[in-house]
């Protein structure tokens, strides 16, 4: 794989996320008032309750990685975020499209927590300090036009095929991901799941003065 097609499709796979947050900015109104929300407050969860859960999720799929190896595990949350986004188009009620996205969120976390360790794989020094800088460029885009994008699919079609079109840029990497990018993971480089080691680096990490900061 080349560094232009390593660069968008590593944007594109951190860029699903984004997508699934920021594509439904302009629907929210319709939602509520289709699945009969009459607090407008309300409304607001289908994103927040997307990002609390995306981050509470990003804790898992590294250690799950560092075990059977990226390709796996990326494809992994690749099907979830299309499942889920197939589900959540098809909800029946408010309360059922929240937990659809909570659950959606923490099975697709591997989408904005695995491109870095690819990178880190294939790459170092200031290697990977300007592949990032690029694929962070190109990921920066996403966010201001995801709201566009919401935006048409509403006018033409319904707020719920947002996620169908979700689904369908889901399916279109994950076809991507298993046709084009190797395991970048060298067998002698994989470690146990080891939970009490995790979390002692996790406390080491937030009482690093530059972690933290």
């Amino acid at each position: 794989m080349g560094r232009a097609e390593f660069v968008a499709l590593m944007a594109m796979t951190m860029a699903l996320q984004a997508l699934a947050i920021d594509a439904m900015l302009p629907a929210l109104g319709e939602i509520a008032r289709d699945l009969h929300v009459t607090d407008p407050n309300r409304r607001q969860l289908v994103v927040g309750v997307f990002l609390i859960s995306a981050g509470f999720g990003a804790l898992i799929p590294g250690a799950l990685a560092d075990r059977y190896g990226r390709r796996p595990v990326l494809l992994g949350s690749l099907i979830l975020y299309v499942a889920l986004s197939a589900a959540c188009a098809l909800a029946p009620t408010f309360n059922a499209l929240l937990v659809l996205r909570a659950v959606q969120a923490v099975g697709s976390a591997g989408l904005a927590v695995l491109p870095s360790a690819i990178i880190r794989d294939r790459h170092e020094g200031d290697a990977m300090a300007r592949l990032m800088s690029t694929i962070s460029m190109v990921f920066m885009l996403i966010p201001m036009l995801a709201p566009t994008l919401g935006q048409a699919v509403q006018l033409f079609a319904g707020w719920r095929w947002i996620f169908g079109i979700l689904g369908v840029m889901g399916t279109g990497i994950a076809i991507w991901v298993l046709l084009r990018l190797p395991e970048t993971l060298r067998p002698e480089y994989r470690q146990e799941i080891m939970p009490l080691s995790i979390v002692r680096n996790m406390v080491q990490a937030a009482v690093n003065r530059q972690a933290f900061g």
